[in-house]
């Protein structure tokens, strides 16, 4: 049978944060049940099989960064956009800039 862990468990073993399971759980992404707190009638604790906990890393892990950098966003005029650009290509960095949003109109 599965071991079932709780949130703090997961923390421990997979160095993760409580906010980022927890979020995972209320998404649906990653399944949980409740478990009765011993010597407590009405509290409880969420807990995951380790099966399903292995499950949800494996997906996760496509869309999460595993080079240990992270993503920024950056907010500039076109201009400042080209000019960090031609900087980017001189420093041979490697760096991608895109464009995340369409332009809002004001007015």
């Amino acid at each position: 049978m599965n071991a079932m862990l709780s949130i703090k468990a997961i923390c421990a073993k997979y160095d993760l944060s409580a906010v980022y399971v927890r979020r995972a759980i209320s998404a649906g992404k990653l399944k949980a049940e409740k478990e009765a707190l011993p010597g407590n009638d009405k509290g409880y604790r969420l807990v995951c099989a380790e099966s399903e906990v292995i499950r949800w890393r494996a997906d996760s892990g496509k869309t999460r960064r595993t080079d240990g950098r992270a993503r920024f966003v950056l907010y500039a005029t076109p201009d400042e956009k080209d000019n960090l650009e031609g900087l980017l290509k001189e420093s041979d960095l490697g760096v991608i800039i895109t464009r995340q949003n369409k332009v809002k109109k004001l007015g």
